[in-house]
């Protein structure tokens, strides 16, 4: 009587569970067996709290499959065997919160619980530091398995705490934490075989310890090409955290990871990501990653959207992704790079995209080509030529002329004797092709009143006369065809 009245908080506990949540668990299907190391014996029945056995292993050699296992809280166990769970059903449920949970330890080179038959439910147990090197707290080879509201402190014996083999399909790991609490660890869980397809790891928390200590491989960690995973909804601290170094395939949606570094936290091999987060700097959001895809035009990163390949392509230093900036910086960074500050020849806001054409000697009594125009029609905005050395002194008519590559050439401007004009002497024309080509000695001259659309072809510089002297050009554009391009000839 007196062994009896000391399972008091068991029974308690035990009815209680029994009539809540998991009550359909224990009370529904099969017998309920009890495990208790501090007032049990592998000698009694363990079919009561008062008759709970010792271990785990004798409770599982007592059961029969669709059987429940109650672990009394405050149970303490080393596994110097391999426990080797092989009735299909069966379900071993852990009883108290945090350390009160059930404490095993694994203490030799074994597996410390063997998951070998299909649809166990393994919940509430609490997995200290591994005293002996060994190749897994918990290994899991059969289908359809679960690993619910479980804890793992990792020590330097821990390599691996969770591991999947190749029958270990549709394993379900849930609201489960770890903690590293010394160098060693390689994984939290590793699957160990491209034909472990359908794993679900969820609403868990993966604490790395410390950058020193942090996992040496991933906290959920695969070098293999399995399927239909879903990732989703974790938490990771230090270090790598999802790592698919191969082309596994499903779904990895809403991580958070922190502490590693950045860009190299999250491998997702070939899984698609949703809204997965990463941050490695204190008061700061994190950032999403990998990035945006580039098709989306929704709610996007302004980063993503002004950068990436879509973007400007390369990107002002001032404002690079990489660095700390606001949102004002961003846009006045991109407003210096569109207006133009002297030093950049992409684009201006006004006049569209800039081509330069190096200096280059007059025609020889000939049109030749200055600028070519490919991919569809462009408007010209304006062009401005400048000589470089001095034009010989004889009569020299001189014009622009668009040549399509179909159809006939056309005037730009009608013609401007341009004998002996000096270097700096500046060209430029008005839009209207009949008025003349216009040059000023050293001065300056005006900007295009109209623009000018051309098409496919090329923009000649069209000389009577064969005299000596070199000019060089500049045009802006705004392309009117998808595609469209000016290019010096």
């Amino acid at each position: 009587m007196k062994r009896e009245r000391g399972h008091t908080h068991f029974d308690r506990i035990s009815a209680n569970v029994a009539t809540g949540a998991l009550g359909q668990l224990t009370s529904v299907f099969g017998n309920t067996w009890y495990v208790d190391s501090v007032n049990g014996s592998d000698s009694y029945s363990g079919k009561s709290p008062g008759q709970a056995v010792a271990t785990l292993a004798q409770a599982e050699s007592l059961a029969s499959a669709g059987d429940t296992i109650l672990i009394a809280p405050g149970h303490s166990e080393t596994l110097a065997v391999e426990v080797t769970v092989n009735l299909a059903g069966l379900r071993i449920i852990g009883l108290g919160q945090g350390q009160r949970r059930p404490q095993f330890t694994v203490g030799a080179n074994i597996d410390g619980i063997a998951l070998d038959a299909a649809n166990i439910l393994l919940y509430g147990l609490y997995f200290n530091e591994g005293t002996a090197a060994h190749t897994a707290s918990i290994d899991v080879a059969a289908t359809k398995c679960k690993i619910q509201n479980c804890h793992f402190d990792c020590g330097v014996n821990d390599l691996e705490s969770i591991t999947i083999a190749a029958a270990g399909t549709d394993l379900e790991v849930e609201d489960c934490t770890w903690k590293v609490t010394a160098n060693g660890p390689d994984a939290a869980i590793e699957v160990e075989s491209a034909s472990a397809d359908g794993l679900v790891v969820k609403n868990c928390w993966f604490d790395g310890g410390s950058d020193v200590n942090a996992w040496d491989a991933g906290a959920i960690n695969s070098g293999l090409a399995h399927t239909k995973c879903l990732i989703k909804d974790n938490s990771f601290l230090f270090g790598p955290a999802i790592i698919f170094s191969a082309a596994a395939t499903g779904l990895v949606v809403g991580n958070r990871m922190g502490e590693g570094t950045l860009g190299s936290m999250l491998d997702p091999g070939s899984c698609m990501c949703v809204e997965n987060y990463e941050q490695d700097a204190i008061d700061e959001s994190g950032r999403l990653f990998p990035s945006l895809n580039p098709d989306e035009t929704g709610v996007a990163e302004i980063l993503d959207q002004l950068s990436g390949a879509n973007g400007v392509v390369t990107f002002p230093a001032a404002a690079a992704p990489a660095n700390a900036v606001s949102l004002a910086e961003v846009l006045r960074s991109i407003y210096d790079r569109l207006v133009g500050d002297g030093t950049d020849a992409a684009v201006n806001v006004r006049l569209g995209k800039r081509v330069d054409r190096a200096t280059a000697v007059l025609p020889q009594t000939t049109a030749a080509a200055i600028f070519t125009v490919a991919g569809g029609r462009v408007l010209i905005t304006n062009i401005v030529g400048e000589v470089t050395t001095i034009i010989q002194t004889q009569i020299n008519n001189t014009k622009l002329t668009a040549n399509p590559t179909t159809g006939t050439s056309v005037d730009m401007c009608s013609v401007l004797d341009i004998s002996a004009d000096e270097a700096g002497c500046l060209y430029g024309i008005d839009g209207t092709p009949a008025n003349a080509l216009i040059g000023a000695n050293a001065g300056n001259v005006p900007e295009m009143d109209k623009g000018i659309v051309v098409n496919v072809g090329t923009i000649d510089l069209d000389c009577a006369a064969s005299n000596t002297g070199s000019v060089k050009w500049q045009i802006w554009y705004i392309p009117l065809d998808d595609g469209a391009t000016v290019v010096a000839a």
